[in-house]
């Protein structure tokens, strides 16, 4: 016999009279059942409210329903015992076994299966079908393990299942091998426990499993897999999520892993793993999280078979991939989305208007791509967004008023477009803003005036554009880093920027701001960057104090009508300071506006007509060294 029956029958010629003397002495009571429901955490908080539900099944029904079909199943596997004795030399019957659903009373996570024989066509059966046994709800679904031969026929059993045929040196079949003649563990007792060990090993030689950085227990046959490195299981020890983030990995990613169904988070960021994503994996009937970003995936990034997992999926990174498509209407559908990372992909088209129904979402993160026409008008829907970032696209158009609505955003990249218009002066109601980011594009006009008063502001950059109001009196003691350079801004240089302690970087090059250098510009101890040139500064350039300064690298001051001489603190601070190597004023000529004994560059300043002599040679003001590219973290916002 094979082995799914020949176990049950073992089992049965052991113990079938005794389960049925013990059960028919059960008197006339309800037995209460209690079935654990683990929730996994992909489960919104409202599934997690629910407690586990009580079955109570009387003993007339216990009877009918499982004591009955065990006499018959026994009195049938005692002819088949003796009548198989009789029919030995016969061909063999193989045994198909399908998978059933788990009993509720069960706290194991070993799935049962239902087998039937399977009879040649050559063969006369000499019974003609074995009943579908049922389970007992306290029973755990075995396999029988104990020979080479039973262990060999279960793993070909599920590699044919999950696999399909396998081909001679591939992953499967080292796997297979691994599974059959390595791995010692109980694992065989268990078809789920079985399954996801193969699926396992599969992915772990289909990824280079050899050359990880971390692999430690993977593929040790004395080890659960929930102790190899990156699988995450939960209390009752079933895995729920594989975490291997940054872990040197490449080849490719196996459609076998889909077949572990109790997944609900895989996270592969920065490895290189290629071509394309398994299509299953949004089959996973828990699937919440997927972080497919730095890596070299191809096909497209929205397929048909995503939204197969409208109901589960929460967080997709599938950013700096080979991934191309647009973004389709239909993305509506996948409704309780919070994370969407597509940045650095070959994403085109516009942003459809459908996107904004998308109104659990936290986090936007599409630069670098190429999207075109504007930015919906009703953004503001999105009312849970903290984080929107499409920088460097070709998006056209004014900002819509409804960003005023986005109260809860953090983050907004919309640099490097092709944007215009006024500021809209609903952007007042962004208390919470931290970073904004906007050069590079055609805005024009002047800046709310309620920028004054963000106070949580760290960064905010509008160079190159054509703003020609007053800079904002910014108050944010958080305030970090702040770029109008190459405006019209007009105005002088509120004295209130230079209190913030953190301010590391103030570029204000190509406007036209004058009245002097506040005194107290040397106050903010973090200063590293000053760009103040071509501009209309006037009055002498205010001496820092002992002490001060001591994180200057580049101070900016030529193109201005500053008068009188560079403090001599200056020139103490470059000799005590190695990285502070730029120091630039209007010092050259035979009669130049400052003089300076330690510039690295003099040039000749603007004479009162707002001519510019430029007797210095070429000037680099070195404007790739400010890095301010997007940089929406990875990991901002953590599943």
């Amino acid at each position: 016999m094979r082995p799914c029956f020949q176990s049950l029958s073992v089992l049965l010629l052991l113990y079938g009279d005794s389960i049925l003397q013990q059960a028919s002495a059960v008197d006339h009571r309800a037995v209460g059942i209690q079935p654990t429901r683990r929730l996994r955490k992909s489960r919104r908080k409202s599934t997690n409210d629910e407690n586990n539900a009580s079955l109570e099944i009387d003993v007339a029904e216990l009877k009918s329903k499982f004591i009955g079909p065990l006499a018959t199943t026994l009195s049938l596997v005692r002819s088949y015992k003796s009548k198989s004795h009789k029919s030995s030399s016969k061909s063999p019957k193989s045994v198909k076994c399908s998978k059933s659903k788990k009993s509720k009373s069960s706290k194991s996570s070993k799935s049962s299966y239902d087998c039937e024989e399977e009879v040649s066509p050559t063969q006369s059966p000499s019974v003609t079908t074995v009943p579908t046994v049922l389970t007992a709800p306290t029973a755990s679904p075995t396999l029988e393990c104990e020979t080479r031969a039973s262990r060999e026929s279960a793993a070909n059993s599920i590699t044919q299942s999950v696999s399909g045929s396998i081909q001679p040196g591939s992953s499967q079949e080292l796997a297979l091998n691994w599974l059959i003649n390595e791995d010692t563990s109980n694992a065989c007792e268990s078809l789920t426990e079985m399954t996801n060990r193969y699926a396992l090993a599969v992915f772990y030689y289909s990824a280079g499993g050899e050359n990880w950085y971390d692999n430690t227990n993977w593929l040790d046959p004395n080890t659960s897999i929930c102790d190899w490195y990156g699988v995450r299981c939960d209390e009752d020890s079933i895995p729920t999520e594989l975490r291997l983030s940054s872990n040197s990995m490449s080849g490719t990613l196996p459609e076998e892993i889909s077949a572990i169904n109790s997944m609900t988070t895989l996270q592969f960021f920065q490895n290189d793993l290629g071509s394309g994503i398994p299509l299953s994996i949004y089959s996973l009937p828990a699937i919440r999280a997927v972080d497919f970003e730095q890596n070299q995936f191809t096909g497209d990034l929205f397929p048909t078979e995503i939204f197969g997992a409208s109901s589960t999926l929460k967080f997709y990174r599938a950013g700096n991939t080979n991934l191309t498509g647009t973004i389709p209407s239909s993305i509506s559908q996948l409704s309780g989305l919070k994370q969407l990372w597509i940045a650095e992909t070959d994403v085109a088209g516009p942003i459809p208007p459908e996107f904004t129904q998308l109104v659990d979402l936290t986090s936007f993160i599409a630069y670098n791509c190429s999207l075109t026409g504007s930015i919906p008008d009703n953004i503001g829907d999105l009312n849970m967004l903290e984080v929107f970032d499409v920088g460097f696209n070709q998006l056209t158009s004014s900002l819509p008023e409804s960003l005023g609505s986005l109260t809860k955003i953090e983050k907004m990249y919309i640099n490097n477009n092709l944007l215009n218009g006024k500021i809209p002066e609903s952007m007042n109601a962004l208390v919470d803003i931290q970073e904004l980011l906007a050069e590079e594009n055609d805005f024009e006009g002047a800046l709310p005036s309620g920028f004054s008063s963000f106070q949580r502001l760290e960064n905010i950059t509008f160079a190159d554009n054509n703003l020609d109001s007053q800079l904002p009196s910014f108050q944010s003691a958080f305030l970090t880093f702040v770029d109008f350079r190459n405006n019209g801004l007009t105005g002088t240089i509120p004295s209130t920027i230079f209190d913030s302690d953190k301010l590391s970087s103030l570029l204000l090059s190509g406007n036209k701001i004058g009245g002097p250098i506040p005194p107290n510009f040397s106050n903010s101890a973090s200063l590293s960057d000053l760009w103040l040139n071509d501009n209309e500064l006037i009055g002498p350039i205010p001496s820092p104090s002992e002490g001060q300064l001591q994180n200057i690298q580049e101070v900016l001051l030529y193109g201005n009508l500053l008068t009188g001489p560079v403090p001599e603190q200056f020139c103490d601070l470059r000799d005590s300071l190695p990285l502070f190597d730029t120091l630039e004023a209007d010092c050259g000529g035979p009669l130049p506006q400052n003089t300076c004994e330690c510039c690295s560059i003099c040039l000749l300043g603007q004479s009162s007509s707002g001519q510019e002599v430029d007797q210095g040679g070429e000037m680099d003001e070195s404007e790739g060294d400010i890095n301010n590219s997007n940089s929406a973290v990875h990991g901002y916002g953590i599943f």
